[in-house]
């Protein structure tokens, strides 16, 4: 049975690559799911029997935010991996790739947002407070403030850090190619500190202010982690990644391990001053340059190589749990799961259960069809102007072609 899951995982995973089509691995969509799933933990902790009373293990649970890591080198990963050999700065590009990216992330976060909004005000938030909060969430400017990161919707503040990546890729990508990618990243780093500079000087809502904020809240600290997934993708699409030993997953175990050893650094560096090891600064270096690296090396095992870890996050159940990893990542905390506590129940594993149930429902009814819909309708509209566009072209190369006839015409006459 295990040896059928591996070959079953190894024969998707490799038969996109063969085929020239490189879109999809099921492997890595089921490390979406680990990924929420660490985030959910690190919220809510894990029952005691599970700790085996260490604090070690309590101390690692408490530092599993780093899934938001993995979430970022797996967007760095995929984007690049999609969008790479036809990526430009031209409208046409721009058009068709940000309405994938917006189709894929904005109707459920809006309607989440939405709907905590309606429940913001039933627990007696006044219409203010709650009218300018949907606004900063909405608008995703909520990311940019160190004082408004955890409005309405707490969880949503690593979607501005994922929504500027999708609005720098392209030139990104093109400043990698002429420059390097460490050149791109320092580049990125240096505008993290302009922002910051100009942010601590005008200390306006706590926009770009304090260098914890920046670090770990916005795209200009956490830069390296998309680039860390760019760099895997980069060298797996010219084929430079290849299994180092050929009966040992090496690079699959040396990912796990290096994940959990920094987890494991993290919990060390908890102290005064520092809730979270994560906060002090060998905690953010440890967050945003050895975690990526890890999870990027760990990524490249299941590429290439073959391990019952890979045949686990290809198959069936972790699969849909990492299409529906996304709506999973907004309900777990707020309304949901308040409502879900108070209603039904307060048993660990039922409300994650639950807060799954209505993920993978909320996926197949309303994320799914919604994406495939605003595809749908702004790709009838982008073919629509693209023809329209080529008429206004024949006709001006048709006027053009008149006024050149009547005047030669003229010109001969005058002969």
């Amino acid at each position: 049975m295990k040896l059928s899951l591996i070959q079953n995982s190894n024969r998707f995973d490799a038969a996109t690559h063969e085929a020239g089509t490189p879109r999809y691995f099921p492997s890595l969509t089921g490390l979406r799911a680990i990924a929420a799933f660490m985030v959910y933990f690190h919220h809510y902790g894990i029952p005691v029997s599970l700790t085996l009373g260490s604090a070690a293990v309590v101390g690692i649970v408490r530092e599993m935010h780093t899934g938001v890591s993995v979430f970022y080198v797996l967007s760095g990963f995929l984007i690049y991996y999609r969008y790479a050999k036809r990526a430009s700065v031209s409208w046409s590009f721009y058009r068709d790739y940000l309405v994938n990216r917006l189709a894929r992330i904005y109707p459920m976060y809006f309607l989440v947002v939405a709907l905590g909004s309606i429940y913001a005000l039933t627990q007696g938030k006044t219409a203010g407070i709650v009218l300018r909060d949907f606004i900063l969430q909405v608008t995703f400017i909520r990311g940019f403030s160190d004082l408004y990161k955890f409005i309405g919707v707490a969880q949503g503040w690593s979607l501005t850090v994922e929504e500027v990546f999708y609005f720098v890729f392209p030139v990104a990508m093109l400043a990698s190619r002429r420059l390097g990618m460490l050149t791109a990243l320092f580049g990125t780093y240096l505008i993290g500190g302009a922002l910051l500079s100009v942010g601590t000087a005008i200390n306006f809502q706590g926009f770009f202010v304090g260098i914890r904020f920046v670090a770990l809240y916005t795209f200009f600290g956490r830069a390296a982690e998309f680039f860390v997934g760019m760099f895997v993708a980069k060298a797996f699409m010219s084929g430079k990644i290849r299994p180092p030993l050929q009966r040992v997953p090496a690079l699959t175990i040396c990912g796990c391990l290096g994940m959990l050893g920094s987890l494991y650094g993290l919990s060390c560096l908890v102290g005064p001053g520092y809730s979270l090891g994560v906060f002090s600064p060998g905690g953010m270096v440890i967050n945003n340059l050895i975690v990526p690296v890890c999870v990027g090396v760990f990524i490249s095992g299941l590429l290439v190589e073959r391990s019952w870890i890979r045949a686990f996050l290809a198959s069936r159940l972790m699969e849909l749990l990492g299409k529906s990893s996304y709506v999973f990542y907004l309900i777990h905390l707020g309304v949901f799961y308040e409502l879900t506590s108070r209603l039904i129940s307060q048993n660990y594993w039922v409300l994650f259960t639950l807060i799954n149930v209505y993920a993978v429902l909320m996926y197949l009814f309303i994320e799914h069809p919604a994406n495939n819909w605003i595809k749908r309708v702004c790709a009838s509209q982008a073919s629509r102007s693209d023809r329209e566009a080529r008429l206004c072209v024949l006709n001006g190369v048709e006027a053009v072609q008149k006024q050149d006839s009547r005047t030669e015409s003229q010109a001969i006459g005058s002969c």
